[in-house]
């Protein structure tokens, strides 16, 4: 039986509607979360199958923000990726889905969003 097992835990500062970090994109933000996450951890660039990382608000992200944060943290572009898109609850989603996909490795799941937009 494969065991699921959380390891680190990653968040970036939150910040106020407008504020000062709404200029950063939401995937460079999450991809900080990836890269620490990589760091904190060794977890190994190839151990990576696939990165799960939801967002509350698509729309102005362009198309898979999971993916941009993939390759904004520096993982290879061969590693698959998807966002689940929820207002609420993204991060428990994504790790869900991880859950029940217990058969691979080593998946990345979170959430990534900013303060610029609201839904």
């Amino acid at each position: 039986m494969n065991e699921v097992v959380i390891v680190e835990g990653v968040r970036t500062a939150t910040g106020v509607f407008g504020g000062s970090l709404s200029k950063i994109p939401a995937p460079v933000h999450g991809a900080e979360c990836v890269k620490a996450l990589v760091e904190r951890t060794g977890i190994k660039h190839e151990d990576i199958d696939e990165l799960i990382i939801g967002t509350h608000f698509q729309a102005g992200t362009k198309a898979n923000p999971a993916r941009q944060c993939g390759i904004y943290a520096g993982l290879p572009d061969t590693i698959p990726a998807f966002t689940p898109n929820k207002n609420c609850a993204t991060a428990m989603k994504a790790t869900c889905w991880r859950l029940r996909r217990r058969w691979s490795a080593c998946r990345c799941c979170g959430r990534t969003a900013n303060s610029r937009c609201r839904a």
